[in-house]
């Protein structure tokens, strides 16, 4: 039951208060000469309520053991912070947008810009504390291997498309490491097959990081992570484009035959690195 100390008169603000009154289980007890702000004691959910009764909104509410369960907002810029010695801050940057929790002590920042989903449940169980307890985030990186995929043959040298590995939903990047390329099948005497794959950037640039060609004959190629990086910026300067900021979302491979029908086939397999 909330408690309220009342004054005598005016020579006790000076002295302590000298007698303690109690207030009824859910009776409010107001602050303001229209009645802004109100504290009570609510018996049912076992809570202490200040209630901003101009906006009907419960700003804070607090329960046994210090539990807070609810709290109005912050304005743009403010920090909340953490620890006795202001160890720790959450904030909203106005100026960019985004949710900032900073280590105060090192001066350290992890930073959640929105319309970006952070699956806590796909993640759980792969990131760790490290050092100066920060996130490792080596700890929510693993392995993505499209396995072998068949792709389409366009022919009269019109290239058909196919998606070879793409991001799931609930990760934020894949940094391609290997790619294996082959044509089979029957590949007519003077027909080329051609076999370009590229990344696909988050905004829609498509950058080709692979490539395997052959003419009249079957046959395989697999390039690594250094070819496929330098084809990367090779072709986003040939491209005039800033990788800056960017995340590939897929892989796919443009599979042509310069003859007019083929029976070739082409099977695409890449791997790398997810976050």
């Amino acid at each position: 039951m909330l408690q309220v100390r009342r004054l005598v008169n005016d020579y006790d603000l000076q002295q302590p208060w000298i007698e303690d009154k109690q207030l009824s289980d859910d009776k409010k007890f107001y602050f303001g000469d229209d009645k802004d702000f109100s504290l009570r004691y609510d018996a049912t959910n076992d809570q202490w309520i200040l209630r901003d009764e101009i906006n009907g909104v419960d700003i804070l509410v607090i329960g046994k053991n210090g539990l807070i369960s609810a709290i109005g907002y912050l304005a743009d810029d403010l920090k909340l912070f953490f620890g006795s010695g202001k160890d720790y801050s959450l904030r909203y940057d106005s100026a960019s947008d985004i949710f900032v929790l900073r280590d105060e002590v090192n001066g350290t920042e992890i930073t959640f810009p929105k319309n970006v989903a952070m699956d806590v449940a796909a993640h759980a169980g792969r990131h760790s504390r490290g050092g100066a307890d920060a996130l490792d985030f080596s700890e929510i990186t693993n392995l993505a291997d499209s396995g072998d995929v068949d792709c389409a043959v366009g022919t009269g040298g019109s290239a058909t498309r196919t998606t070879v590995l793409a991001l799931p939903s609930n990760w934020y990047n894949m940094l391609p490491k290997a790619v294996y390329m082959e044509v089979g099948g029957t590949v007519a005497t003077g027909e080329t097959v051609s076999i370009s794959v590229k990344a696909v950037l988050d905004d829609g640039t498509e950058l080709e990081i692979a490539s395997y060609s052959t003419t009249g004959g079957t046959g395989s190629s697999t390039v690594g992570a250094e070819t496929i990086w330098t084809n990367l910026l090779t072709n986003a300067r040939s491209a005039g484009v800033s990788l800056d900021g960017r995340r590939i979302t897929s892989i796919v491979a443009d599979v042509e035959s310069s003859a007019t029908s083929t029976s070739a086939t082409a099977t695409v397999r890449a791997i790398g690195a997810r976050s």
